[in-house]
């Protein structure tokens, strides 16, 4: 795919990210979104999306109707968003409350030098936020805040939010890799966008802590793996469609490891059966949640087992049960 031309300042904000210590640009979006993504073969903004009939009800958005109404208004609507860490405030309260599980587009900073792109000091949808293109938008922003702990810069949660606004799309092959929270959210990517070349998928929970001084500390529930085990061999299978004769498999169990924040619920949903098991966890703990699929139960078919943490789809793994 082409890409646009360089602005007439591309070497002057190619020099300052380099001695800013900024060799990409982060963008987060829902895992589910990711065969939207594969078939568009780019980031694409909200305007584009909806030229393709596929915003907002074929995607899911991140922020809210009032942030996207005010996209709107402060001509954010043809640009993708992107930050100058993972670890920002809008990112933090997305991964506290939810709504479905993120991963990272981690981008090649040159498309920071694109003719077109605007930098903000603060978040976009901000009306005070100020902008601007080229060496007078970047000079806006305050690296010092960018690349500070949360306490040590005035204002951090206001600037740490600086924007970099590409407009339109950005294509898969400025896209160095594309990281996730866990194995089984990994694998979930995996499913999702089928057969087909994507960037290089990878776990790299660091994206996904508090902030960049506290790699360890992950403050949201998440499913780490998930395994339809054969309950004769205990062989484990994460790959999908798992083909399981009746005999001599008598047993099927759908295993999963979450890493629980106090009051997490879980459920596992068998379909097209309609079965579910749920449990809620009472504490911050990693925890091994197992049920029994027993073949005599059902006849042979097609089958898959969904995990849900918080209403929440994490994994589906399919399995055929022939005779």
């Amino acid at each position: 795919m082409s890409h646009p031309p360089l602005s007439h300042e591309a070497a002057a904000i190619a020099a300052k990210l380099r001695s800013e210590g900024i060799d990409h640009l982060y963008h987060w979006t829902s895992v589910e979104n990711l065969p939207s993504i594969r078939d568009m073969g780019s980031l694409c903004s909200k305007q584009v999306l909806k030229i393709y009939s596929l915003w907002p009800s074929k995607v899911e958005p991140g922020g809210n109707q009032q942030s996207h109404e005010l996209d709107e208004r402060l001509d954010n609507f043809d640009k993708i968003a992107l930050n100058f860490t993972p670890h920002t405030p809008m990112v933090f309260n997305r991964k506290k409350n939810i709504g479905n599980q993120i991963c990272f587009f981690i981008i090649e900073g040159r498309v920071a030098a694109w003719r077109g792109v605007i930098f903000t000091r603060t978040n976009a949808a901000s009306p005070r936020c100020r902008r601007g293109s080229g060496m007078t938008g970047l000079n806006l922003v305050d690296f010092a805040a960018v690349k500070a702990h949360p306490l040590g810069v005035d204002a951090w949660v206001d600037l740490v939010q600086a924007e970099v606004l590409v407009p339109d799309r950005i294509a898969l092959d400025q896209v160095e890799r594309v990281v996730f929270v866990s194995e089984a959210s990994y694998r979930e990517a995996k499913r999702l966008w089928g057969p087909s070349s994507h960037p290089a998928f990878e776990v790299a929970r660091e994206y996904f802590a508090n902030n960049f001084r506290d790699i360890s500390s992950i403050l949201f529930p998440y499913l780490d793996q998930f395994y339809l085990v054969d309950g004769n061999s205990g062989e484990r299978f994460t790959e999908y469609p798992v083909n399981f004769r009746r005999e001599p498999v008598r047993d099927i169990y759908a295993e999963a490891y979450v890493q629980a924040q106090t009051g997490t619920n879980l459920r596992m949903e068998l379909r097209p059966v309609g079965k579910r098991a749920v449990t809620q966890f009472p504490r911050n703990h990693r925890y091994r949640f197992c049920r029994t699929l027993s073949t005599d139960a059902f006849p042979a078919g097609a089958y898959s087992v969904e995990c849900y943490l918080d209403n929440i789809r994490w994994a589906r793994l399919d399995f055929e049960l022939t005779d």
